[in-house]
């Protein structure tokens, strides 16, 4: 997405000036970058988790100005507010974004497992492929890497390693693991971009929630162990 159109704040925390809100204090967050409108889980991270989390930090805020601001509490009694305000609004909302996060979790990983290397639809017959196998043994390495992998591969040598277990054939676990990623890009490259893509909103949504929640754990952190005084008095 253009940077002129990323929403979300870089840090976590505002400073207010000449009626705008710049966020340039606390924990790192970083921009959303991604058009969520293309796609529904980009969409759930982004209002559910990533702006939710973000949300419940801007009320918690919020409220500890509140508290301040009225002169009535301590700071032993503001925190017991705000942990009050906490139990009631804000930890439903990250419990929620922790919920998500692990349905995300687990939804990009199955997606992920059932991509599997290997041709879409076999070109060539069992003999060809087995008669390629038993010549590929029989090769240098230097040519069976120009075979499989220089810029005249041929296809039906290709074929016959990505269909045939790995001790088959006597090639390397790397120019191996490249044609199972040639295969695979060829195969499921626009899914594979979608899910690079998640994956990467993914881990944003995850850092928004997770500072969010650090933040707002040292904030009702208690000092001291003591039973506090709490309401001021004259």
């Amino acid at each position: 997405m253009d940077s002129k159109n990323w929403r979300g704040r870089p840090q976590l925390h505002g400073v207010q000036a000449y009626g705008r809100t710049t966020y340039v204090r606390g924990a790192r967050v970083g921009a959303w970058c991604w058009d969520s409108e293309r796609n529904g889980t980009l969409k759930k991270l982004e209002n559910e988790v990533y702006d939710a989390s973000l949300a419940a930090s801007d009320a918690f805020q919020a409220r500890k100005k509140e508290l301040e601001s009225s002169g009535r509490y301590t700071t032993a009694g503001i925190r017991e507010e705000l942990k009050k305000f906490h139990a009631a609004l804000v930890a439903p909302v990250l419990e929620k974004a922790k919920a998500e996060l692990q349905a995300a979790n687990e939804a990009l990983a199955a997606r992920r497992s059932s991509i599997k290397p290997g041709t879409a639809e076999p070109k060539f017959s069992e003999v060809q492929k087995a008669e390629a196998r038993a010549i590929l043994r029989t090769m240098p390495h230097k040519q069976a890497v120009s075979i499989l992998a220089g810029s005249d591969a041929d296809p039906l040598f290709v074929e016959a390693v990505l269909e045939a277990k790995a001790h088959m054939v006597a090639i390397s676990p790397a120019l191996r693991a490249e044609l199972e990623r040639g295969a695979l890009q060829k195969r499921h490259g626009p899914e594979i971009e979608e899910l690079t893509e998640i994956e990467s909103a993914l881990t944003t949504a995850a850092r928004a929630a997770q500072v969010a929640a650090d933040d707002i754990a040292l904030e009702l952190r208690e000092d001291t162990p003591q039973r506090p005084q709490l309401v001021r008095t004259a």
